[in-house]
């Protein structure tokens, strides 16, 4: 029974532990057994730390039974960057080995509210990929270098990279991680997982080593679509606040679920950049759709465009929202530690502690004294509204767009996006992934799932089973 786990949707998963069949402490030490095996620095090094109470919480769950707990007994691994009380919270980083964290992010008080396991926190690359130019995926001062469950010499992408290789290992039953800009969608890409961002402003980033709480959200990775559609409804990203479509997931009062619209079978398929996409991945496009098309769906070729704000925006914030969030961690054993600190504990040893650099936070750190810096960046807010109305505007005649070069704008405006694994490529056998974004989450997701019905069934990475 418990080795079938691997086999299970969440779906069967939560039925089977609601029944008794597997308890929770079972499934527990089931995937604490596989991350003691696979997950550490001996073998995928994707998993920074256990949490020591994961087992005492499996069966706190099993005396309290499954009644109220939509997720019960699931078990998920968080990006180090998430405070867990208890655990620290590093963000790769040597600077902040000691930040303890007191109490929980409001997502993972609600992750807990649901009934989840907090299993422990994933390597990521340093400081979300936003410590330097030229960091390689997955690689961070303290945590060491993730390792691609398929192929070790391919790149695990970044920052969420633990989080998405201890998906594809299937280490957790999910996967949570942070996306600024493809760290989630990217990171699900080059694992063969599922990986989704909800909008900006969905759920609260408090509690969230940053970059900007502009452009900063918590996304997830599951196996399939099917397990994100489940995890999605269960945790109520799906549902909305009525008349407020922006509130987080630790807003109280009533929700109302909003009414699935019927798709339209019409996607747009923005252009841009196509030429820095290999020939192989868009004759894979070009062959899912003609799939769909033979089943009535419409693919509307549009030119898109890019922007070279997001960076901008990224730096101009980040060093006042990273000092922000440790004046909020004053009891941790951290003690007062600053972005001035941060970079200070780097100047020590640069070839042990920075050996990529530090130059995005050295200049983020300039633009914080800068005293145009407000200004500017109100510049950029309004810049980042307009391309949301235009986006929103743009692909209302579409459920989705695909993104067959790459972009930033989805991120930069927004938006929800999404990745889903159609293809295994016959050049190196490893999966292929498709990128899909829009302002509908649920047009997004049911998109995702057709696509996944479309394409290869995608293979477990082989990790010595």
């Amino acid at each position: 029974m418990m080795q079938s786990i691997l086999s299970f949707s969440l779906k069967e998963l939560c039925a089977k532990l609601r029944t008794r069949e597997i308890s929770c402490e079972e499934l527990c030490r089931f995937y604490l057994e596989r991350i003691e095996k696979y997950g550490m620095r001996n073998a995928l090094n994707c998993v920074f730390a256990v949490n020591p109470k994961a087992l005492d919480e499996a069966r706190e769950l099993d005396k309290r039974g499954p009644e109220g707990f939509p997720l019960y007994g699931l078990c998920v691994l968080l990006k180090d960057n998430i405070d867990v009380a208890g655990m620290t919270t590093t963000a790769g980083s040597v600077a902040l080995e000691d930040n303890i964290a007191d109490v929980d992010a409001p997502a993972v008080r609600i992750l807990r509210e649901k009934g989840a396991v907090i299993l422990g926190k994933t390597n990521m690359t340093e400081f979300a990929n936003f410590l330097t130019p030229g960091m390689p995926g997955g690689f961070s001062s303290l945590g060491g270098q993730v390792v691609n469950a398929y192929d070790k010499n391919h790149t695990p992408s970044g920052s969420s990279s633990g989080s998405a290789v201890a998906m594809s290992a299937r280490l957790c039953s999910f996967a949570v991680g942070t996306d600024t800009s493809f760290s989630v969608v990217a990171c699900a890409m080059d694992n063969g997982v599922v990986g989704f961002k909800p909008p900006v402003g969905t759920i609260s980033t408090e509690g969230v080593i940053p970059i900007t709480s502009y452009l900063d959200e918590i996304g997830f990775f599951t196996r399939d679509m099917v397990d994100m559609g489940f995890l999605t409804e269960q945790l109520g990203i799906t549902t909305r606040i009525e008349a407020d479509e922006k509130q987080n997931m630790t807003t109280s009062g009533e929700t109302v679920q909003m009414q699935e619209s019927s798709l339209q079978r019409a996607l747009a398929v923005w252009t841009i950049n196509q030429e820095f996409v290999s020939e192989e991945q868009m004759e894979r496009y070009e062959k899912l759709f003609a799939r769909m098309r033979e089943d009535g769906w419409s693919f509307t070729e549009q030119p898109g465009r890019n922007t070279m704000k997001l960076q901008e925006i990224g730096l101009r914030r980040m060093s006042k929202e990273i000092r922000d969030y440790l004046e909020t961690h004053k009891g941790s054993s951290a003690g007062k530690m600053t972005p001035e600190k941060i970079l200070e504990k780097y100047r020590e040893n640069p070839a042990k502690y920075s050996p990529y650099g530090t130059e995005f936070m050295d200049k983020s750190l300039a633009y914080e004294y800068e005293l145009e810096n407000e200004q500017k960046v109100l510049e950029i807010r309004a810049e980042m509204s307009r391309e949301h109305e235009l986006l929103t505007e743009e692909l209302s005649g579409f459920d989705c767009c695909v993104m067959t070069g790459p972009t930033c704008i989805m991120h930069y405006a927004g938006l929800s996006s999404l990745s889903v694994p159609f293809a295994v490529a016959s050049e190196d056998g490893l999966p292929r992934s498709i990128i899909l974004f829009g302002p509908d989450m649920r047009k997004l997701l049911s998109v995702g799932a057709e696509i996944e019905r479309y394409g290869d069934e995608i293979p477990m990475p082989k990790i010595g089973e």
